[in-house]
């Protein structure tokens, strides 16, 4: 499930285009996002109405922006001015169910300001007299200044009173179709014709219509009463074909066909019954082919003078468009929040720069809408059956060990302490799902919806840039790294301090010294030069180094518990903080039931290169510090000219150099190990 589709519970086409909009240009306007969650929390607190609007009026409206396009194309025909007609006649009914939500906010209201007075005096006649062009300035969804205003007023502004608006200049629209079109026609039989009483000519053409119709019936009563059927049974139809014109047609299995009267003239013979003609009816035909050409000439003409009336209402439609698609969305968003299984919760938005970014019990909100994949245990045992694992298995898709819920996570990202978060931990462990969810968190806020966590605050960034996934692009000869490379270089340039930018197990595709290179680089760059809010998903645990050195780094790991007694290991899917020095990557194979041999190898070469990793290391970065103190002493040491003096300098050097080992582990075994006569060695 997309975050598209987990929204969009939209009842007309207009609004899920609208909604597909919001998604890929979300807002960066503080005040226009709060406008949204305003008339969002207005329809999530009430339900009844919510309901009415979307199942009863909402739903089956037709699509207003495939009838303006065909309207400009000149391709509409009379089916989009009844749809149009049939839209005009839901206005009144769905503005009076948004007055509804505006009478009961005002019910609630114990103390009314002035302006909501004058707003709720104000008198329907005075919006109507606006002109299309005014209304079209002045109703502009998208611009319209509403900051400071209270729900009461932006249901007015943006809704009621543009619908008013809207109706009042539709009224001669749906006098003429009402007028010109034969509106039981279209309810009947679904046929889109001109009404017969609207125009002299044609009215004179239907009658001579209907006469022909009459002696064309009497022909074919006549010849059905020649057929004795059982229970008079009317077998005889009138029907039409090019070659023919119109004929009667009778089952060929009727008996007495022999002997018809010399009158009735045999034309065909086909499955479906015998064709038969008279003279008399040859000529009636003859004559109601001529007076059906004229009279559809002559709808044809009323027909274009009609579409060309109904195009003059093309800024109406806009209007209509807008503010129709605008209330959908807005209706889809409070619909997803009461239905969540859990709950969801209106976001406090900051402005951009803010530097917070914090979330309580925060869940992926396309992960919980997924069917239970693993037992309500949470746990996985590797000698379960490989069947029994989801074919799309993989680090995004998490379960709760709770009967099936997702497990909920806290998110802390704040500028200078936390807003650079390593996540390291183990496969299948729930990393990507963590930075994936920020993401959409994110997301979610600035397009006005509500977020799935008990409590959320959200600073406005102005991009949210996003490396993840892996796989190389064959038509255009790029491999798997190179794909990856180009994707972190757009975002490295266009991201700035007010970004949100998740990467997810940078440098897989290539070596592991070049990935962890290239991976450290970049991170050191954004962390040190950005200082954006970022999440770097990766197995390179060496990276969780920075936090060390640079201010705002932080490490977290998702956790996991293996018992090896058992032979099962269990993921928790809790984001925890510090770093993490397992991948549990032999494990996740053993689950995939890799050959016994292929496992038993692979432990022992992993052994010992553990063996040999486990001695001390420092980086270049680490060793100049310490060159540098260290000189520092040597100059101390030979300014010194008392014994006094000379102790002094020793002891702040041990001072220095023991705070450096508190806040460096590496640097501390590394101490220890020259002190012991071990060796060192040095990484890049």
């Amino acid at each position: 499930m997309s975050l598209f589709g987990l929204l969009n519970k939209c009842q007309t086409p207009m609004g899920s285009r609208l909604l597909s909009s919001w998604i890929r240009q979300p807002l960066v306007d503080i005040e226009k996002i709060k406008r949204r969650q305003k008339l969002v929390t207005l329809f999530f607190q009430n339900t009844d109405v919510r309901s009415k609007l979307r199942d009863d009026l909402m739903r089956g409206l037709p699509d207003l922006e495939k009838v303006s396009n065909k309207l400009r194309r000149g391709k509409a025909s009379l089916k989009e001015c009844v749809s149009l007609y049939n839209f005009c006649q839901r206005l009144p009914w769905i503005k009076e169910a948004l007055s509804e939500v505006q009478d009961m906010l005002w019910e609630d209201t114990k103390v009314k300001d002035d302006s909501d007075i004058a707003m709720k005096e104000t008198k329907e006649d005075e919006s109507q007299n606006k002109s299309e062009k005014d209304v079209q300035n002045e109703y502009n969804l998208d611009e319209m200044d509403v900051s400071g205003l209270s729900p009461f007023q932006i249901l007015e502004r943006q809704f009621i009173k543009p619908l008013s608006v809207i109706s009042h200049n539709f009224h001669n629209f749906s006098a003429m179709v009402e007028k010109v079109v034969d509106l039981e026609k279209v309810t009947t039989q679904r046929e889109y014709l001109i009404s017969a009483t609207y125009d002299e000519v044609l009215s004179e053409l239907d009658k001579k219509l209907r006469k022909v119709d009459k002696e064309m019936e009497s022909i074919r009563q006549n010849f059905s009463a020649l057929f004795n059927t059982k229970n008079n049974k009317d077998i005889v139809t009138l029907t039409y074909k090019n070659t023919y014109g119109w004929h009667l047609r009778v089952p060929m299995s009727t008996k007495g066909l022999k002997d018809l009267p010399s009158t009735y003239t045999k034309l065909a013979s086909a499955k479906n019954g015998v064709l038969y003609g008279t003279s008399a009816l040859d000529d009636l035909s003859k004559q109601k082919q001529r007076v059906m050409s004229k009279y559809n000439q002559r709808q044809d003409a009323i027909i274009k003078k009609v579409l060309e009336v109904t195009t003059s209402y093309l800024p109406v439609i806009s209007n209509s468009v807008q503010a129709l698609s605008h209330l959908d969305v807005l209706l889809s968003f409070a619909h997803v929040a009461s239905c969540a299984p859990q709950t969801y919760v209106c976001p406090k938005i900051l402005a951009m720069g803010s530097g917070e970014m914090i979330a309580v019990k925060a869940r992926h909100p396309c992960l919980e809408m997924q069917d239970q994949l693993f037992s309500a245990s949470g746990s996985i045992s590797m000698d379960e059956n490989k069947n029994d694992l989801n074919s799309d298995f993989d680090d995004n898709v998490l379960t709760s060990r709770e009967m099936g819920k997702c497990v909920s996570n806290d998110v802390s990202l704040i500028a200078q302490k936390s807003n650079f978060q390593i996540v390291t931990g183990p496969n299948m462990g729930g990393k990507s799902t963590y930075i994936r969810m920020i993401g959409l968190l994110a997301l979610m806020a600035q397009i006005g919806s509500f977020v799935p966590c008990e409590k959320a605050i959200i600073t406005v960034v102005d991009s949210i840039l996003a490396r993840v996934g892996a796989g190389d692009h064959q038509l255009k000869g790029l491999s798997t790294f190179m794909a990856e490379m180009l994707e972190t270089g757009t975002i490295l340039e266009a991201a700035t301090s007010n970004s949100l930018v998740i990467i997810d197990e940078l440098g897989r595709g290539t070596s592991t010294y070049d990935g962890f290179g290239i991976a450290y680089a970049i991170s050191e760059h954004i962390a040190k030069d950005l200082g954006c809010f970022c999440l770097f998903a990766t197995h390179f645990h060496e990276l969780t180094a920075l936090a060390n050195t640079l201010n705002g780094v932080v490490n977290k790991h998702v956790t996991a518990y293996k018992d090896d007694e058992k032979n099962q290991l269990t993921m928790l899917y809790k984001i925890q903080d510090g770093p993490c020095d397992h991948s549990f990557g032999i494990q996740v194979a053993q689950l995939a039931k890799f050959p016994k041999q292929v496992i038993e190898r692979a432990e022992q070469k992993a052994q010992d290169l553990e063996s040999v990793t486990k001695r001390p290391k420092i980086t270049l970065q680490t060793f100049a510090q310490v060159r540098l103190l260290m000189t520092e002493f040597d100059e101390h040491k030979k300014k010194s000219k008392t014994e006094t003096e000379h102790n002094e300098a020793l002891q702040i050097f041990k001072q220095k150099l023991s705070n450096m080992c508190e806040k460096n582990q590496d640097l501390d075994s590394l101490v220890k190990n020259i002190l012991s006569g071990g060796t060192v060695e040095m990484i890049p």
